[in-house]
Order: structure tokens, then C-alpha cells, then sequence
């Protein structure tokens, strides 16, 4: 009789080799394991409650320069990553395969922003979401944080309730937070 696995389980155990072959280093010392858990935890409430403002310039899909806050609506889901972290990828892919899905579950509308990068083009296609580019980490913003993949969750107003940052299971951590 054969088990029934979660679709998920999979690509997390990938996800978790890879997180433990990248972080084998800071593990080694207390002091490291100590530094990264303490950013951990300051990025998780890094500018939660303040306004996804205007004036951070992105790239659209075409290459156009556009305003971020005149390019989205709330509630917002927006998935932050670095074109050079697997994980990010891992998380991107899942995030594609259910666009679909996710309004009508989550209640609210997606985006996806790759940092450091000026192309989308390999970040576009059938179902994918509204994408946007940055040369920069967008440092000293409502976006800034040096953990990848990062999910700002923002609502109808654009304020960010919730940010999660590093990795868990795609599905919690793309899950829009539910009122209290």
C-alpha cells in the first residue's frame, strides 16, 4: 500500500539540504548562529505597520520604469527575491503554479520582486504574476532587509501587517494573515 505524501514535502526536504548546506558555516559558531537568529527575528517585524510609500522605482515586465505603489493594489501579497537564492526560486515556482488559486483563496492580489536583477524575463509567463525588477536591495524602504525570500503582506491601504522572512513551507508562508 503505497503512502500518500504531501506535493510539498518533496521540494521542502530540497529546500532544507540546501539551507543546511548554506548556513553550515554559521552553525559552526555560536556567535554566527546567534547573529543570524537575532536578524531573523529583526526582520520579521522590520517596518511592519508603516506605508508602502511613494518613489521606489521598479522595472515592469516590459523594462518600463514604474512607480511600486502607483503598480499594485491592496491587499497585496509580494514575494521579495534574489534571482541567486534556490530557495527563492523554489518559493517563485510554487508561487506560479498556483496564482491562479490564490486571490480567491487568500483574499488578496500578488506581486513578485526580484532585487538585484534589471530582467524578468526568465520571472514571466503563462500564470505568472505581476513582476518587477530592482538593480538595488531598496535599502532604507518599506522593502528593505537583507533576508531572502522575504513575503510582505500589505492591506487595502498598502500598510504592511506582516513579513515573513527566510524560508518554512511555501504554503505558510505564502498565506495571507487572517484578521484577529
Amino acid at each position: 500500500m503505497r503512502k500518500w505524501k504531501p506535493a510539498w514535502l518533496a521540494p521542502f526536504c530540497t529546500l532544507a539540504a540546501l539551507c543546511a548546506q548554506t548556513t553550515a558555516g554559521a552553525q559552526g559558531s555560536s556567535a554566527e548562529a546567534q547573529r543570524f537568529g537575532a536578524l531573523m527575528n529583526a526582520e520579521r517585524s522590520l517596518n511592519v505597520g508603516k506605508v508602502l510609500s511613494d518613489g521606489i522605482k521598479v522595472h515592469d515586465r516590459s523594462g518600463k520604469t514604474v512607480d511600486l505603489h502607483e503598480a499594485v493594489k491592496g491587499p497585496l501579497t509580494l514575494l521579495k527575491f534574489n534571482p541567486g537564492c534556490p530557495p527563492c526560486v523554489t518559493v517563485f515556482k510554487y508561487l506560479q503554479a498556483h496564482v491562479s488559486q490564490y486571490t480567491s483563496t487568500q483574499g488578496a492580489t500578488l506581486a513578485v520582486l526580484v532585487v538585484e536583477s534589471k530582467d524578468a524575463s526568465d520571472y514571466v509567463g503563462e500564470g505568472a504574476p505581476a513582476t518587477y525588477t530592482t538593480p538595488g536591495k531598496l535599502e532604507g524602504s518599506v522593502l528593505a532587509g537583507e533576508i531572502t525570500p522575504s513575503v510582505f503582506f500589505f492591506d487595502k491601504d498598502l500598510r504592511l501587517i506582516e513579513r515573513r522572512a527566510g524560508l518554512t513551507t511555501p504554503e505558510s508562508m505564502l498565506r495571507y494573515p487572517q484578521s484577529p
